[in-house]
């Protein structure tokens, strides 16, 4: 028969251990992470967090990702816009037929939203930089810009609210009305930041920006002509306002030159993968009649390889 003694050493043991069970965890955690893995400290080094979040950003403003840029790009655009149409046999609900599948409608809204707002408020909480705000908010108007054309009303101005911070995704829609005069604060916003920081060196941000390198007045360049494209898409409902806003866009300088032009260098051509490798897509005939009209001989260089046209009838 077990003594008390040893019975109370038993429970005892029991006892303690049980306090000492939620305290494994704390002792674990050191060991449990890669010695590789950085930490919070170490991924605030070299604004590596603002880099990330911005080239994470501007891969968003024309998907890099190879299937949001499919169905946002390819599929939607390419199609509405009679650039594109697919020519896989087994689409047969798509969105140049207007009745695309359930689980493609979700692509050119939800995840630019999703996908978006998590790097932002992630940047908004990491720095106090004012010009990487300015490039976020910038590319936020940009990212957003698209999908408000494609949808009309859309969540956006409380997106950012002191109680949201972006984190809830279930916020009351704006009409595209409020949408464009939201965005237009944001821009002259941002505007104001680049200006005052003008004789900033590209070299700042030349690493945490695939867009212009960080150089300010490309940027502002960008705004401007951001700020235009909104006016243009106001002018059917409130012309005068639009044309205020277009006239001071040109004023302070817009985009009117190759070497200024919003280009993403990207390590794989995202067009070349959907035609050649995926073979799922062919430029349609009203494109090429379009290109052909200029009678540029360095056309022949614009075709992917490979290329057929497609009408409109789906005929090759």
């Amino acid at each position: 028969m077990m003594d008390m003694k040893r019975i109370y050493n038993i429970l005892l043991i029991m006892i303690l251990s049980l306090f000492l069970l939620p305290l494994g965890g704390c002792f674990d955690s050191d060991i449990n992470r890669s010695m590789y893995e950085a930490d919070g400290e170490e991924m605030q080094r070299e604004n590596h967090i603002v880099g990330a979040t911005l080239k994470g950003m501007q891969g968003l403003v024309i998907p890099t990702r190879e299937h949001l840029y499919q169905f946002m790009d390819a599929m939607a655009g390419g199609a509405y816009g009679g650039y594109l149409e697919g020519i896989v046999d087994t689409w047969v609900m798509k969105f140049s037929t207007f009745n695309p599948e359930q689980g493609w409608l979700k692509s050119p809204f939800a995840d630019p939203i999703k996908d978006m707002y998590p790097q932002y408020r992630d940047m908004l909480n990491k720095t106090d930089d004012s010009v990487a705000l300015a490039f976020g908010k910038i590319l936020r108007v940009c990212i957003m810009h698209r999908v408000t054309d494609i949808y009309g009303p859309i969540p956006y101005s409380k997106m950012m609210d002191n109680d949201n911070s972006g984190e809830d995704l279930a916020v009351p829609y704006d009409s595209q009305e409020q949408v464009y005069t939201q965005m237009l604060k944001e821009l002259e916003e941002a505007d104001k930041v680049l200006e005052e920081n003008k004789d900033l060196s590209s070299e700042a941000f030349r690493k945490l920006e695939d867009l212009y390198y960080g150089n300010i007045s490309k940027w502002r360049k960008f705004v401007h002509s951001m700020q235009l494209r909104i006016a243009m898409r106001m002018s059917y409902v409130n012309p005068t306002e639009a044309q205020r806003i277009a006239q001071e866009a040109v004023e302070a300088g817009v985009i009117e030159s190759n070497e200024d032009n919003a280009m993403l260098h990207v390590a794989e051509n995202r067009s070349e993968l959907l035609f050649n490798n995926w073979n799922d897509y062919r430029i349609s005939a009203d494109l090429v009649s379009i290109m052909k009209g200029y009678e540029d001989p360095r056309l022949d260089k614009m075709f992917v390889k490979g290329v057929q046209t497609v009408d409109q009838d789906g005929e090759k």
